[in-house]
């Protein structure tokens, strides 16, 4: 159970984190 629960925390970290910095990710692309 408690696995499932990090995942879940996880997750929600994952995409927030790109949202946050956004410029980071288009410079790596570039």
């Amino acid at each position: 159970m408690r696995d499932a629960q990090a995942e879940g925390v996880i997750d929600n970290i994952g995409p927030s984190t790109s949202l946050e910095s956004p410029q980071s990710h288009t410079l790596l692309c570039q």
